[in-house]
C-alpha cells in the first residue's frame, strides 16, 4: 500500500487526493523532485520548503514539501495558461480520509 498524495497549486487549481507507488516519503520526495530519472512524469521541479501543519497541542510538523517549477508554453487548445513559475504544495497521507456516518433517530 503506498503513500497518497494531494497537490494544491498558486494561481489555482489542484490535484485530488492520490495514491502513489512509494512506500517510503524519501522514494515520494526523490520521484516528486524528478532526481528518480524512471518516473520523470511526477516531477514537480525544484523543494523550495517544507508544508506545516499546527497540531492541536500548538507544535508545527511537518506534512510535506513545496515545490517550484516553470509552467510550460500553452498548448494549441485555446487555453491560456500563464507562463512563469508554479508553486506545487504537496502533503502526504497514509490513507484516504474516512468518513463516518451518524443516525440521529427521533425519540417516541
Amino acid at each position: 500500500m503506498g503513500l497518497y498524495v494531494h497537490v494544491t497549486y498558486t494561481g489555482g487549481g489542484e490535484d485530488p487526493l492520490t495514491e502513489t507507488v512509494h512506500e517510503t516519503t524519501g522514494d515520494l520526495f526523490r520521484s516528486l523532485a524528478g532526481i528518480d530519472k524512471a518516473r520523470p512524469w511526477e516531477a514537480l521541479g525544484r523543494c523550495i520548503g517544507k508544508v506545516y501543519v499546527t497540531r492541536t497541542d500548538g507544535e508545527d510538523v511537518q506534512r510535506g514539501w513545496v515545490f517550484v517549477a516553470r509552467n510550460p508554453e500553452p498548448v494549441n487548445r485555446g487555453d491560456e495558461q500563464p507562463t512563469g513559475l508554479r508553486e506545487a504544495w504537496v502533503t502526504v497521507h497514509d490513507a484516504p480520509p474516512t468518513v463516518t456516518t451518524e443516525y440521529h433517530y427521533h425519540s417516541f
